[in-house]
């Protein structure tokens, strides 16, 4: 990696910006997708993943598919970004869409069913899931290979013995049957199942119908304007386990046909004399046997894919990243991955994936640890999948700050849709794309974390303690709940605790995986009291909780500790070697397992302090790099909660300058120096941060930076007036919802009650026999000519009232081609006029509509592609809303005033509202803007029509500079979402916030009838400000001061 360069800094290249999941989902066309390149390109982004996803109509991996690759791959070489591919028709990667099981079904996943019920006897048929994970299912589509006599104690210990042909089960025991089965087919997989993930010949067979695809069309784009391929969620048939050990219920855990052949090479025991011991304790004593189990299946899983993908592309010059199953707990990465760190091992960019706005710091900080051992400039993260419209840029910046710190470098945001038509609009928004009116405004966002890229891949981070991984001793417990559910809830509990501990305690650390371990660090390299691990360095090292420990991890450390080393062992010295009772011997500092006492016994290890008045603030993460004499440090904010005044203080004598990542510039910042740290004042706000490079001090080294200090805002600029509000204006049309209908189908007489539309949807569905409308349908190009035609025709009629007349009016309606529009019962010409909010929604004109009661009938033709959705009127007038009824009435903007504006008359308006303003000042002076408080994503200030400020982010000013007296004009833009449009409106509030396809069905016990309107709008009015102390202080909200 090159030195720091500060032309680079400014305007980061492509490979420093993100390149977000490009959900394939619909018919694809070339004109379209180099339209999306475009506004992808306008949003700061640097490329883009070609993701296939629910809806393609393109057939994947075809001649055709490929051709559009291409299109996007040379638009993207003209255009300086880099087209990045991905692995799967959907998720999780391996099955080629089904293709791989289709094609070899011996390639099937596979699963061990142990059940006390034989083949033909089960008294609870399974029902099928049709999920896009590796579940397990019963399908009696196995062979027996083992059964056994049972007995399970009072205590819910259990004693075994396994059944030769013929035996039969003791008096006292049940006898427990063993399948090797197949998962059964599945929509998920285009009635394919998932790949055998196990077995490196069926990996092989993915690799052959997608890698070697893609390498036969563009392998000389490899490793330059196509630089990654992404594997996504990769597991294993998930490990069940009994909630009671008395429990009479089927389990399922992961296997293969070969498994127990490669578990006696590597062990030699046979597998299936141990295998109950899988499921029930034997004793309090720990089952070697389950430790084997999970190490050995963990091992098959990485060498059949991650090993195998990662040197296929090694080979062919293009690098894998992607991320993993579950991997944020010991309990869920046990039952999906064996161990997550594992996994890592070989990617050339390991990666993660934050949902929900989760602040997972395990699971980025067990990322981020391989990848600085392996030498990777950093990791990949998919982000804000599954945030909903509502996510504003607050968040955007909050959740990939807080990752920043942690390591990730490259940034796949979830999700860019190519289109919204029927589910795919559902397919976890928000649509981070042009379909969002703020788009324009995002470089904003994305120029900021490609500033921070370009500092935090400079030179290597500085992280002086290293943690033992404590997956291993989880794996001891995954037995029966009642007797293992405490310690396990327990240990997942400590894990995250000293994550938490350690992070917000300003000390950095890296995990270190026990299986990684001999092969990053060899006897040989222990040579002084400083632990090599691959490419990272350690001070100190932290086993935390461990109840066994493998020798291979004890002779390092013992001779770490013998060269002067520090291993500091908090929770009690583990008991097991190797799963055996043992004494360890190991010269350790032994430290109660508290925050207190950990992070004093870290003190000496610690680069960064942060403090408020004197003491530790707890609420900022950080990451420090060392590039040479210099260092870069980054600070974050993490709580989102008031400003919090600090002092931050970094070890070494340092000038520092301050890169500011959102404006593109950089000043010295007025420091100090004394006793070998360098200090200076700085206050975040709610998520806020502070990027510095620090220079060694001398006087000639801070030449062409001004010393100042950070803006106070707050105190330094005393409040001249309120902005008065002119005029107001909308970017679109106003908006009716129209989302409840009455129906009927082909020739009924009878039209059928009014309801939502989705709920139409299942019951037309439920009557012609086909498959309810969700996303784990099999994928649109797997459909025959046969099963594209309709077999009926659906009749809705949705009843609209308007107070007032209007002059003009507009329909947006999905599939307008095929769709028969009739205004109180005069059809009308479907003639498309344009399209609304996304390309594939149609808007034809309906003309005058007079006051009074209407009905607006839509005939289509319906099949199994179908989709009922909502449909909107547009048009230049008022919405009335009350509860679930709304109204027509007259839009006069010059009422509209500061406030939420879905009080206003616009409760279902999905634009941009914008605020023309003007201010005096009374003497030439510096000022600046603020807007207190407001509802939306996004808020931007244009100063007399030239200059733009925007004011998304905490404490949302616009530094104008020097203005001259006299009167100016400001016009605010509120950035709308689609949320009030296209949202979950009917979900009660609170009820979720994972917001997938079925948040919107109305088939689910969580639903209202009343809309869900969310504020929106400026709510108070922006003031003015100038230069001066304020007349009256108030005391401003702190973060809480423990003194």
């Amino acid at each position: 990696m090159q030195p720091f360069d500060a032309e680079l800094w400014k305007n980061p290249t492509a490979e420093y910006r993100g390149a977000p999941f490009w959900s394939w989902n619909t018919k694809i066309t070339k004109d379209k997708l180099l339209r999306q390149l475009d506004c992808l390109a306008e949003m700061g982004m640097g490329g883009a993943h070609m993701h296939p996803r629910t809806g393609l109509d393109t057939p994947y991996l075809s001649e055709e598919f490929f051709d559009l690759v291409r299109a996007c791959v040379d638009h993207c070489k003209d255009k300086g970004m880099l087209a990045c591919l991905y692995d799967e028709d959907r998720w999780p990667s391996g099955a080629a869409g089904g293709l791989v099981s289709k094609a070899s079904p011996e390639f099937r996943v596979q699963h061990l069913l142990i059940t006390p019920y034989p083949y033909g006897k089960d008294p609870n048929p399974p029902v099928r899931l049709g999920m896009s994970k590796a579940v397990a299912e019963r399908s009696e589509d196995g062979t027996l290979i083992a059964r056994y006599d049972v007995s399970v104690r009072s205590d819910g210990t259990a004693s075994y013995k396994r059944l030769e042909n013929g035996d039969r089960p003791s008096g006292t025991g049940r006898e427990w049957f063993c399948y090797a089965e197949y998962q059964p087919p599945c929509t998920w997989w285009n009635g394919g199942t998932y790949v055998d993930t196990l077995s490196k010949e069926a990996l092989a067979s993915f690799i052959t119908m997608t890698h070697e695809r893609y390498y036969q069309h563009f392998a000389k784009e490899f490793g330059n304007v196509v630089p990654s391929i992404f594997t996504d969620e990769p597991q294993f048939a998930k490990k069940e386990y009994l909630s009671v050990s008395h429990a009479i219920r089927d389990i399922f855990l992961p296997w293969t046909h070969d498994l127990p052949q490669t578990f006696k090479a590597r062990y030699g025991t046979d597998l299936l004399d141990h295998l109950p011991e899988l499921v029930w304790d034997m004793s309090d004593e720990p089952s070697l046997a389950r430790y084997q189990y999970h190490d050995h299946v963990c091992d098959r899983f990485v060498e059949a894919f991650m090993d195998q993908l990662s040197d296929w592309c090694r080979s062919h010059g293009i690098a894998l990243t992607g991320h993993l199953m579950q991997e944020p707990r010991l309990m869920t990465q046990t039952e999906s991955l064996g161990e997550a760190m594992r996994g890592y091992r070989n990617l050339d960019v390991p990666g993660i994936d934050m949902l929900c706005d989760a602040r997972e710091y395990n699971t980025a900080k067990q990322a981020t640890s391989v990848a600085r051992q392996n030498g990777v400039k950093g990791v990949m993260s998919e982000e804000y999948g599954v945030t909903n419209w509502t996510f504003d840029f607050k968040g955007h910046k909050a959740s990939g700050d807080w990752q920043a710190a942690l390591g990730v470098t490259f940034r796949v945001h979830h999700l860019t849709p190519v289109s919204m038509l029927g589910e795919s609009k559902r397919d976890y928004p928000a649509a981070i794309g042009y379909q969002s009116p703020w788009y324009k405004e995002y470089k904003y966002i994305e120029d900021h974390f490609s500033r921070l890229n370009v500092a935090l891949t400079r030179g290597k981070p500085v992280a002086r303690v290293a943690v033992i991984h404590p997956v291993e001793s989880f794996w001891l417990t995954y037995g029966p709940a009642d007797r293992n559910g405490r310690e396990q809830v327990w240990r997942d509990k400590a894990f995250k605790d000293l994550t938490d501990w350690f992070l917000l305690g300003l000390i950095d650390f890296d995990f270190v995986s026990e299986s990684l371990f001999p092969e990053q660090t060899s006897l040989d390299d222990l040579t002084s009291n400083t632990l090599p691990v691959g490419h990272a360095r350690y001070d100190v090292v932290v086993l935390a909780n461990l109840r066994t420990i493998r020798s291979t991890t004890v002779a390092r450390l013992q001779k770490f500790a013998a060269k002067g080393g520090k291993v500091i062992v908090t929770g009690g010295m583990p008991t097991l070697l190797d799963v055996r009772p043992a004494q360890i011997d190991l010269a350790a500092t032994l430290v109660p397992f508290t925050q207190f006492d950990l992070i004093t016994a870290l003190e000496p290890y610690r680069d960064v302090r942060i403090t408020r008045n004197g003491t530790d603030v707890k609420s900022l993460m950080y990451q420090l790099r060392r590039d040479g004499d210099e260092r870069f440090l980054f600070v974050c904010d993490v709580a989102r909660d008031d400003p919090i005044d600090t002092t931050v203080s970094v070890r070494g004598t340092y000038d520092v300058i301050v890169l500011d990542t959102l404006a593109g510039t950089e000043w010295k910042v007025d420091s100090s120096a004394q006793d070998g740290w360098t200090s200076f004042d700085w206050t975040f706000w709610s998520c806020g941060h502070v990027l510095v490079r620090l220079v060694p001090r001398r006087p000639s080294q801070a030449k062409g930076h001004h010393v100042r200090v950070q803006p106070a805002y707050e105190m330094g600029f005393n409040q001249l007036s309120q902005v008065t509000l002119e005029r107001v204006s909308l970017s679109e049309p106003n908006v009716l919802l129209l989302d409840q209908a009455s129906w009927k189908l082909g020739d009924d007489a009878q039209w059928q009650p009014e309801t939502e539309v989705l709920r139409i949807d299942n019951l037309v569905r439920a009557r012609l026999g086909l498959p309810l409308k969700d996303i784990s349908l099999s994928q649109p190009w797997t459909r025959t000519p046969a099963e594209r035609e309709p077999i009926s025709t659906l009749h809705l009629r949705f009843a609209f009232e308007s107070a007032v007349d209007l002059d003009d009016g507009s329909l947006a309606v999905e599939r307008l081609e095929s769709t028969t529009v009739r205004l109180d019962g005069r059809e009308i010409s479907s003639t498309r006029t344009g399209w609304f909010v996304d390309e594939d929604i149609s808007v034809m004109r309906l003309g005058a509509i007079s006051s009074g009661k209407h009905v607006l009938e839509l005939d289509m033709p319906f099949g199994l592609l179908a989709n009922v959705e909502r449909v909107y009127l547009l048009g230049d007038f008022a919405v009335r809303l009350y509860g679930d009824v709304a109204i027509i009435d007259r839009l006069d903007l010059s009422l509209l005033r500061f406030g939420d504006y879905t009080r206003q008359g616009l409760p279902f308006y999905a634009g941009n509202v914008t605020y023309h303003c003007t201010f005096d000042v009374p003497l030439a002076q510096h000022i600046v803007l603020q807007t207190y408080q407001f509802a939306g994503p996004a808020v931007t200030a244009t100063v007399d029509g030239r200059d733009k400020h925007n004011l998304s982010l905490p404490p949302h000013v616009a530094d104008v500079g020097h203005v001259e007296a006299g009167r100016h004009t400001v016009d605010f833009t509120l950035y709308g979402n689609r949320e009030n449009a296209f949202g979950a409106l009917h979900m009660p509030k609170g009820e979720t916030d994972y917001w997938g396809p079925n948040a919107w069905r109305g088939d689910q016990n969580y639903w209202q009838d009343e809309y869900d309107v969310k504020p929106m709008g400026i709510t108070i009015r922006p003031v003015v400000r100038g230069e001066g102390m304020r007349k009256y202080v108030v005391t401003v909200r702190r973060r809480h001061d423990t003194h």
